[in-house]
């Protein structure tokens, strides 16, 4: 090896549900509970970060705080965020290929939702939660340290973006949506 270049180092990931593989009706957004979700860091250097989960078809966002970037509380937060649906509006979950994904097999089990993945470096594949986390960025701009940010901020935020009127809902809002689609309301 020359001097001054690291070994790569790659976490095997071995075969995944493909979004290839995912129903039809995912791509077709008429049904609540076909969920993306990712995570926004602030620096490489601090490991706390927020974990957003967006519902397809009403745009809902759940965001939550995740204290380190290992599986176990990705996992934690998805199953938080996502436990307190009614187990038929948690169809299906689309994440990338980051290494605090990899523990799917366990949201599976716990919220009975199946998971797919994104092929690797197809961010546009899950582009509503990118989108999503980009308007997230106007609050929470780049180099934010999330370690100062409250529960009562995200929530504010979460708020905000819910009850904010889209042109692609009709001028809905999420909230809106999510309850005439669902009947369960999750104002506040």
């Amino acid at each position: 090896m020359k001097k001054g270049l690291r070994k790569s180092y790659r976490i095997e990931k071995g075969p995944l549900p493909s979004i290839d593989d995912r129903p039809q009706e995912v791509t077709a957004r008429l049904s609540v509970g076909h969920w993306e979700d990712d995570s926004i860091v602030s620096s490489p250097t601090i490991p706390v970060r927020l974990r957003t989960t967006n519902d397809l078809a009403s745009g809902l966002v759940l965001i939550g705080k995740a204290h380190n970037r290992t599986m176990v509380e990705a996992n934690r937060i998805t199953r938080e965020r996502l436990g307190i649906l009614p187990p038929s509006l948690r169809k299906t979950l689309t994440r990338d290929r980051g290494s605090e994904n990899m523990g799917y097999e366990v949201l599976e089990t716990t919220l009975g939702i199946r998971c797919f993945f994104a092929h690797a470096y197809h961010s546009w594949e899950r582009g509503s939660n990118e989108n999503t986390n980009g308007l997230i960025r106007r609050f929470f701009p780049k180099k934010t340290d999330f370690r100062t940010v409250t529960d009562e901020e995200i929530h504010r935020v979460e708020y905000l973006l819910n009850s904010r009127p889209r042109k692609r809902l009709g001028w809905k809002t999420p909230y809106q949506v999510f309850y005439e689609l669902t009947g369960v309301a999750l104002q506040g």
